[in-house]
């Protein structure tokens, strides 16, 4: 059962969402590093990419990092997914501009 329980009452975490909403852009042949966050759910957060794709040369870690040397300038977007160990999952659509 996901949440705690007291005399009978179950206290059930927050849902989960993802807080970053933005990107700071980049610049091809650059180190990039942007750290993606959410709140609520329980434990620690997965990260994966539900659709789209990265620029060329960016990954995303499952520890919600984005992070490489971008090699192609342009406008990506592309929604990434956060899961807690419950199977609690959120989505959000993000754009990434490398000039």
């Amino acid at each position: 059962m996901i949440g705690s329980s007291t005399a009978g009452i179950v206290f059930l975490p927050p849902p989960l969402s993802i807080a970053t909403h933005s990107l700071k852009p980049g610049k091809v042949g650059r180190r990039y590093s942007a750290s993606l966050a959410a709140s609520g759910g329980t434990g620690t957060f997965k990260w994966s990419l539900a659709s789209g794709a990265l620029p060329k040369g960016l990954r995303l870690s499952a520890s919600g990092v984005i992070s490489g040397k971008p090699k192609v300038k342009g406008k990506k977007s592309f929604v990434v997914r956060a899961t807690d160990p419950a199977g609690a999952s959120a989505k959000a659509h993000l754009t990434i501009v490398i000039a």
